[in-house]
């Protein structure tokens, strides 16, 4: 009910100053806003004056999609002012004055709106008092925005800004007299890069920047270039939530078209560096923080390894095999060996020496063992390993 006599009211402040429009009831379809003439997309509509001077038609016009919208209007009437409004009959896209043009002998006027999806109103009125007829072909072609919009949800303010994120493309819709705006968290202090690359009936774009607190810290201008907008503008910003917003409203350019944009962050970074050495349990790191936006991360090494020891030979006897080993006891406490008559190890025995060789007793007469062996350390209390040597195979006697 408020939504119907906030039209009414609207229409009135509208109206009253050029045109006596008439809300009766007993009002002819057409010449009352609360009761105008359904205009169809896609088929032509056809109208026209019978009273002369200020006699104005109303039409309604539904959108199920956001898009362009194209009406092309033809008449022998000497003029006529188009409008379109939105469905509070409040917001005028356009002001259109018709006159006719000589090189066809009639009115002949193309007209392309980007809109949302929604209710608009048309009114019509004949500004001669000349009457007759009119046609209106209409046609329609949809596009897709990221995010989908209408009369009644929309991204036209900061509340109903809608979230963005950095690194993706977006693609939107701006009506005339619209903004768009958009809301996005800044993780550290940095410099953000917002890129356009469009064709687009657009002639201007300005990009403006406000803080949580709807406070704008920064502005740019984008202008169409042979139908192009094109451009990389930057802003200095501190961690923290900020709106986009998209647009401009002016008459001198048009303003309505399709947009897209990118959001990245950029920043030469002036590193300070901090190394933490590896141990033999933790992985050492340089960790690098940028004085300029403080964004950090860290450069990692491998945790230390114990020198490897290997087996230099192996004596075959009865039931015994000695093992003389490639070691270096200045690195290390001690060498295990490990041996098994499975070459994967499994059920295997070990036996450890600070020596150069060691004899291995209690073996099986004339078995097959394998063999590998490792150094060994204790570091605060435990002991690490290093890695296994390569493999050896030997016979018992």
């Amino acid at each position: 009910m408020k939504r119907v006599v906030s039209l009414i009211l609207s229409v009135v402040m509208l109206f009253s100053i050029t045109t006596a429009v008439d809300f009766s009831a007993s009002a002819s379809q057409g010449e009352n806003v609360l009761d105008p003439y359904i205009m169809t997309v896609g088929q032509t509509t056809v109208g026209g004056f019978d009273k002369g001077m200020n006699q104005t038609v109303f039409y309604k016009l539904e959108l199920e999609q956001s898009g362009l919208l194209i009406l092309d209007f033809k008449s022998e009437i000497g003029g006529a002012m188009f409008n379109i409004y939105d469905y509070t009959v409040k917001n005028c896209f356009d002001e259109n004055e018709m006159y006719i043009n000589s090189n066809y002998g009639r009115i002949q006027e193309n007209m392309q709106y980007f809109l949302e999806s929604g209710t608009y109103y048309i009114s019509i009125r004949n500004i001669t008092s000349k009457t007759g007829t009119f046609y209106i072909d209409s046609s329609f072609a949809p596009y897709s925005e990221t995010f989908p919009e209408n009369d009644i949800t929309n991204n036209n303010t900061i509340d109903g800004a809608n979230e963005i994120v950095f690194n993706k493309q977006y693609v939107g819709i701006k009506e005339r007299n619209a903004l768009d705006f958009y809301k996005f968290n800044m993780p550290y202090k940095s410099k953000i890069k917002v890129t356009m690359n469009v064709k687009t009936t657009i002639e201007l774009m300005n990009i403006n920047l406000y803080d949580i607190y709807g406070k704008e810290i920064g502005n740019r201008s984008l202008y169409s270039n042979n139908g192009i907008i094109s451009g990389d503008e930057s802003f200095v910003i501190d961690k923290g939530t900020y709106y986009l917003r998209i647009g401009a409203n002016t008459p001198i350019y048009r303003t309505d078209g399709i947009y897209n944009f990118k959001m990245s962050i950029s920043c030469d970074h002036e590193y300070n560096r901090v190394y933490k050495a590896p141990t033999y349990f933790e992985k050492g790191y340089t960790q690098f923080t940028c004085k300029v936006c403080g964004y950090s991360y860290k450069k990692y090494v491998d945790k230390l390894q114990l020198n490897k020891p290997s087996i230099y030979s192996v004596t075959s006897g009865v039931k015994k095999l000695n093992v003389r080993l490639n070691a270096n006891y200045y690195s290390y406490d001690g060498v295990q060996i490990q041996y098994s008559t499975n070459k994967k190890f499994s059920n295997s025995k070990t036996s450890s020496t600070k020596k150069a060789s060691k004899t291995i007793k209690g073996l099986k007469k004339k078995k097959k063992y394998y063999l590998r062996v490792r150094s060994y350390k204790k570091v605060n209390g435990k002991k690490v390993y290093s890695k296994w040597s390569t493999v050896r195979k030997v016979k018992t006697k």
